[in-house]
């Protein structure tokens, strides 16, 4: 279980135990976070519009994804490699790659890279 706050951060929790995992750090409050299916990844967003992405292959470091409006809603599509985002302002998809890493962005309606 993840739950986030005012704190300006995520906190992991063991369930059974209560125990705490692991917590994520953000610049702003969090808004609102997501788990892509299977666990692989965690998408935490805060109010100041920034989105970070902790993966499981590389949790120390994770990847930042900068919106210029707070952050409303996160959802990953269901083979975790596209995280959609909405903001008041707009909706953007973000596609994750394996090959290099890398992050592709779409704007939501125009559909454009």
């Amino acid at each position: 279980m993840v739950e986030g706050g005012d704190e300006r951060r995520a906190t992991r929790w063991e369930v059974a135990t209560g125990r705490i995992l692991s917590r994520y750090e953000l610049e702003s409050p969090v808004t609102t976070l997501r788990f892509a299916p299977g666990g692989e990844a965690l998408a935490v967003a805060g109010n100041d519009g920034t989105v970070k992405v902790w993966l499981n292959s590389n949790p120390q470091v994770p990847l930042e994804l900068p919106h210029s409006r707070p952050v409303r809603s996160l959802d990953f599509r269901n083979d975790g490699r596209v995280l959609a985002v909405g903001t008041a302002q707009r909706k953007i998809l973000w596609s994750f790659t394996e090959a290099n890493g890398g992050v592709r962005c779409w704007y939501i309606p125009e559909g454009v890279p």
